[in-house]
């Protein structure tokens, strides 16, 4: 039996080593304990590695997820006049802030916080096949 838990967050993540197994109600959120054993250790898990689908993953073997790009010249250059014309309409229901945002923005990058709103604003719009070809990476 091991001395030590390896505290995985709800992504799998090693957040904590603790001593002994802690009880459940201590535990944050979402997070599981993993008995620390010798394997895990010969292995060398510790902070920040990932448990995928029950292997743990050192985080600096696992690749980075690649950046989408997209410069904004571009994605209006791709868009009809009509699509321009609904991307304006649905930008303009929007906050000002993020407005002022994008309207700063030179390009949009996929590891922005506001990705996901332009391509679900895409998707609703035009369909998944049209939002992919408007955000597409040049080539």
């Amino acid at each position: 039996m091991s001395d030590r838990s390896l505290i995985l967050d709800a992504g799998g993540v090693v957040v904590d080593v603790v001593l002994g197994e802690p009880h459940a109600d201590v535990l944050p959120a979402g997070a599981v304990a993993v008995p620390y054993d010798d394997a895990l250790a010969a292995q060398g898990v510790w902070m920040g590695w990932r448990q995928v689908d029950g292997t743990f993953v050192d985080p600096a073997a696992e690749a980075p997820s690649p950046v989408t790009v997209v410069a904004k010249v571009d994605f209006y250059r791709r868009c009809s006049d009509a699509e321009a014309v609904a991307i304006d309409a649905a930008f303009a229901a929007q906050p000002v802030r993020l407005r002022r945002i994008f309207d700063a923005a030179q390009t949009f990058r996929s590891d922005a916080e506001e990705w996901p709103l332009l391509v679900g604003a895409a998707t609703q719009l035009f369909g998944a096949e049209r939002a992919g070809e408007l955000l597409a990476p040049a080539a």
